[in-house]
């Protein structure tokens, strides 16, 4: 279990949410679930990129939220990525919120595309390196992922994610409209809860899929 204990409690408390999500997302998340698990039964590493058009909301949040909920259901196999079609950054209203419920983000690096390493997994963790790239920068895995595209933009521009041996539409509003107003702290928010819940269901459904395999 992560000893974390506030984001523990956090995310016990976004596990009891699935019944939010709409049957029509079920119906995606279960069409990648199946991906993860036919993988995962046939004995092959899973790697997932999460894309979006500027790797610096959306995208970065679904790759934690993938680290996440493998180290809470304890998953092995399964490793998490994020880009986007262009370099901005991760953007500080989505790490505030994140700290906000309990995420280490470690600045490990600043300047204008900082990276930050993820610290609030168990201790036997690998230690997670976030920053702003594009899906297919070197530091990604290059053939055969699972790519989710989380933005509409991205979704359009990226019909073909090369490298890609899947690709699935989990599209999610941008938070950033609500940049410079009274309710955008409240509004990054919902969007780490909307895709915590979300990310948590999937990689639950992954796990009750897979077969499991003898010590």
């Amino acid at each position: 279990m992560m000893e974390n204990k506030i984001l523990q409690s956090y995310v016990q408390g976004l596990t009891s949410k699935f019944g939010s999500i709409s049957e029509k997302r079920k119906e995606v998340l279960t069409l990648i679930a199946k991906e993860i698990a036919h993988r995962r039964n046939q004995n092959q590493d899973v790697a997932i990129t999460v894309v979006c058009t500027h790797n610096s909301r959306r995208s970065q949040l679904g790759e934690i939220w993938i680290e996440t909920a493998c180290q809470y259901y304890g998953i092995d196999g399964i490793k998490a990525f994020s880009g986007g079609t262009e370099v901005t950054a991760f953007n500080i209203r989505m790490v505030v919120a994140l700290r906000h419920v309990g995420f280490h983000l470690h600045t490990e690096q600043p300047g204008d595309n900082p990276r930050y390493e993820l610290t609030a997994l168990t201790s036997s963790a690998r230690q997670h390196l976030l920053f702003s790239k594009t899906y297919n920068d070197p530091f990604n895995p290059q053939e055969r992922f699972i790519a989710i595209i989380v933005c509409g933009e991205a979704d359009e521009a990226c019909p073909t994610v090369f490298g890609a041996s899947a690709r699935y539409s989990l599209p999610y509003l941008d938070p950033k409209e609500f940049d410079d107003t009274p309710f955008e702290h409240e509004a990054y928010l919902d969007k780490v809860e909307e895709m915590g819940i979300e990310f948590l269901f999937l990689i639950a459904k992954a796990q009750i899929l897979s077969t499991p395999h003898p010590n």
